[in-house]
């Protein structure tokens, strides 16, 4: 070997010296703020729980919803096993875990014969997962880790990770959680993956109130349909829900939300569960966010489709 090729590959391998010079500090810092600092009660860690559910029921035809904190706040999973006679695992924690997340999840713990009722979150469409989501989904649960793909992970290089650092850095400073509210806790997940902490309390308001919308839904739509395909040919059927927004603050947007729900409905047809009519709700059927329902609407709302997805399948 000549000196020029030696060289050569010493210039070829500086820049992945140079990646691990860079990344391998942040990475030991990370783990040992998470190790120190992680929250036993961290929101998060319910998903072993919905995880570790739907893989022990994987021998009998099941009813699993996915989705973002729409679904996790507005589901009875109860209340779907009592109309659909199905058991019902509610996988769901938050919109900002990323299509491609979303859908390996729901791929993973169904079986032949199961169904999915699959909601998404308007802001959901533009495919672009949150960085802090998909680093405390990843650093909190490492199992899921397989579940995630490209966008997923640029998003923890690009932002999430810092931002996760300074949080657990104020969580291990303080001694206490990564400053969320106590209302975001592992313990009020019940044991079918329903979040019902906010059952019997009053709503917090609507001072951060929003609904993005995506600008385009091409590539959201594209891997939605690969993601149908892909339940059809494992055997197992999906059905769509629309999620419940404020009428209020979906009035101005009305025209874009109709031509995303002509969208889902060339992909789902008969498989639709909702009409975007019956999804605006008044501002007082909301808790804390625009998509977080209050008790009784979630009851209410979950009865309704429930029933509709009974109908659909008889």
């Amino acid at each position: 070997m000549n000196t020029e090729t030696k060289k050569s590959n010493g210039r070829l391998h500086r820049p992945i010296v140079t990646l691990l010079v860079l990344l391998l500090p942040q990475l030991l810092i990370a783990a040992f703020i998470t190790w120190r600092g992680t929250d036993p009660n961290d929101y998060f860690l319910a998903i072993e729980d919905k995880h570790r559910l739907a893989a022990s029921l994987n021998d009998q035809p099941n009813l699993l919803l996915a989705g973002g904190s729409s679904v996790a706040w507005g589901s009875d999973s109860e209340t779907y096993t009592e109309i659909c006679g199905l058991p019902c695992v509610n996988l769901a924690i938050n919109a900002g875990q990323g299509l491609d997340y979303r859908f390996n999840e729901a791929l993973k713990f169904s079986s032949p014969g199961d169904i999915i009722v699959l909601t998404l979150e308007y802001y959901e469409l533009t495919s672009k997962p949150s960085g802090i989501i998909s680093t405390r989904t990843f650093a909190q649960v490492p199992s899921t880790i397989p579940l995630g793909r490209f966008p997923e992970f640029r998003s923890v290089f690009d932002s999430g990770i810092y931002e996760f650092l300074a949080r657990r850095t104020r969580a291990t400073a303080t001694a206490g959680s990564d400053g969320t509210r106590g209302l975001y806790a592992w313990q009020n997940f019940n044991e079918a993956g329903d979040f019902v902490g906010h059952h019997g309390r009053k709503p917090d308001g609507k001072d951060n109130w929003g609904l993005s919308m995506p600008s385009k839904t091409d590539r959201a739509f594209q891997k939605l349909k690969r993601f149908v395909q892909a339940a059809k040919a494992k055997d197992v059927e999906v059905y769509y829900r629309l999620p419940c927004v404020p009428k209020s603050l979906a009035e101005e947007k009305m025209d874009r939300l109709r031509k995303i729900e002509a969208e889902f409905k060339s992909v789902f047809q008969k498989r639709m569960l909702n009409e975007l009519d019956e999804t605006l709700l008044p501002d007082d059927s909301f808790f804390d966010t625009s998509y977080h329902l209050i008790e009784s609407e979630k009851l209410r709302v979950t009865r309704k489709l429930a029933n509709r997805l009974q109908q659909k399948r008889e």
